[in-house]
C-alpha cells in the first residue's frame, strides 16, 4: 500500500514550536511525529510513502532520506511555493501508484488500512473517505454527511446538522483521476476536489469508530503524548 502524507502546512497554531520545525517533525516523545506515524502505517502493511512538502522540507528530507534506515521507501515531492491539499497531490503524480491513502501529516488514525482498502475496490468508485463516527473526541466536528449505500452527500468544513460523521483526514484516490487535475495550479480537496466527487456521486466512505488524533495545536499535542504513553504501558502490562 501506498501513502502520500501531506506534510506541508506552516504550523501556526503550534507555534513556537514550528518557528524553525516543520509542523510534521515537531518532536513526540523523543521522536518527530512523522516518524511515529510511519512506523504505525508500516505495521499496518504499507511499505510506499511519498511526503508533500514545503516549508521548510529540507528538515524532512535530511532526516528521512529514501527510507531505507526505516524499513520503507520514501520519495520527497516538494513544493516551491504551497500548492494546497489537491495541489500537493498533482505535483507529486510521477510517484503515484494507480491507488493510493492520502493522509495528513499531523493526524494519526490506528486501523485496519489493508481492510479499508479493500472495501475501496469493491465500491468502484473513483475515491472513498476515512470517516470517524465514534464520540471520544470532544471537539468533535460532523461535516460529512453519506446516503444509506455510504456514498457522500455533503461536506461542510463545519458542524452541519444534517452531517452525522466527521472526516479523519484520511481519503483515498485513484491516480487516473490525479492525471485530470491541472498541474501547478493552488488548489484544495475541501474547496474543489470533494465537492465534484459529491457532485458525481463518486465519493465513497469507511465510517471507523477508533478515535484519531492529531496534533494541530499544543492541546492536541498533548492528547496524542498521552495515548502514546498508555500504548507504552498496555504493552509492558503484556509482556
Amino acid at each position: 500500500m501506498q501513502a502520500v502524507i501531506l506534510a506541508g502546512g506552516l504550523g501556526t497554531r503550534l507555534r513556537p514550536l514550528t518557528y524553525e520545525t516543520p509542523k510534521p517533525m515537531v518532536n513526540v516523545l523523543g521522536k518527530p511525529f512523522l516518524e511515529h506515524l510511519i512506523g504505525m502505517l508500516k505495521e499496518k502493511g504499507f511499505d510506499s510513502f511519498v511526503i508533500c512538502s514545503s516549508y521548510k522540507s529540507d528538515k524532512i528530507r535530511d532526516y528521512f532520506g529514501n527510507g531505507s534506515k526505516f524499513g520503507v521507501r520514501i520519495e520527497h515531492s516538494v513544493e516551491s511555493s504551497p500548492l494546497g491539499t489537491a495541489g500537493a497531490v498533482r505535483n507529486a503524480l510521477f510517484y503515484l501508484k494507480d491507488e493510493f491513502f492520502v493522509l495528513n501529516g499531523d493526524t494519526y488514525l490506528d486501523v485496519d488500512y489493508e481492510v479499508i482498502e479493500e472495501n475501496f475496490q469493491h465500491t468502484g468508485k473513483t475515491a472513498m473517505m476515512v470517516l470517524y463516527g465514534g464520540s471520544e473526541i470532544p471537539e468533535r466536528v460532523d461535516n460529512v454527511g453519506i446516503d444509506g449505500d455510504g456514498i457522500v452527500t455533503e461536506f461542510n468544513k463545519g458542524n452541519s446538522p444534517d452531517s452525522k460523521y466527521g472526516w479523519a483526514g484520511i481519503v483515498l484516490l485513484k491516480k487516473k483521476y490525479v492525471e485530470k487535475w491541472r498541474a501547478g495550479r493552488s488548489v484544495t480537496l475541501e474547496d474543489e476536489i470533494f465537492p465534484e466527487l459529491i457532485k458525481n456521486k463518486d465519493l465513497a466512505s469507511c465510517v471507523e469508530n477508533t478515535r484519531y488524533y492529531d496534533i494541530g495545536t499544543l492541546e492536541k499535542l498533548r492528547t496524542f503524548e498521552e495515548y502514546l504513553r498508555g500504548r507504552k504501558d498496555i504493552k509492558k502490562e503484556g509482556d
